[in-house]
């Protein structure tokens, strides 16, 4: 439904939307983007880079369980969201990246691909992360949370976003 995998990359284009995965030593970081050109083994890719900090964080502190585990050193876009209910970091990227330093690559469709990229352009994980701590600051970011769903035009990533929040009670 969401994509297949193509571990080497030898299908992905130009115009190609990818979710990849470069392994990080513990933990595999996310690349999300748009391929723009395709030069050999190389890829010129203008969109995220996403380190799971969140998830990082949990598992050095023994407090991940072992799916969360798993999801940090083999991300996929099936399992993205337990990495994006918890805080990331995001750098913007528009590079040209081997083909060998990914892990894995996979093509999303544009839909995927609006939702992961609108999720992470929005602060959701921060948000998410916020209200799931418990901790000071839990109520402020569950009423931006709201407002943010509240605004939503797309009416796929709104209920995606709905759904989410509902399974975790936030709502």
């Amino acid at each position: 439904m969401f994509g297949s995998l193509f571990g080497s990359g030898g299908s992905v284009k130009q115009g190609d939307y990818i979710f990849g995965t470069i392994y990080e030593g513990d933990y595999s970081s996310i690349i999300i983007g748009i391929v723009e050109f395709r030069y050999e083994n190389r890829l010129k890719i203008k969109g995220m880079h996403v380190k799971p900090v969140g998830l990082i964080e949990k598992v050095r502190a023994g407090k991940a369980n072992p799916r969360q585990v798993e999801v940090l050193k083999s991300p996929n876009s099936y399992n993205v969201i337990h990495i994006l209910l918890n805080k990331v970091e995001l750098n913007e990227i528009e590079d040209y990246i081997d083909l060998k330093q990914f892990n894995s690559i996979e093509k999303l469709n544009l839909k995927r691909f609006s939702e992961i990229d609108y999720w992470l352009r929005e602060g959701f994980p921060e948000l998410f992360a916020t209200i799931l701590s418990g901790g000071e600051g839990k109520e402020e970011a569950r009423k931006m949370l709201i407002s943010k769903m509240n605004s939503i035009n797309d009416a796929d990533i709104k209920r995606t976003i709905y759904t989410i929040a509902r399974q975790l009670k936030i709502l």
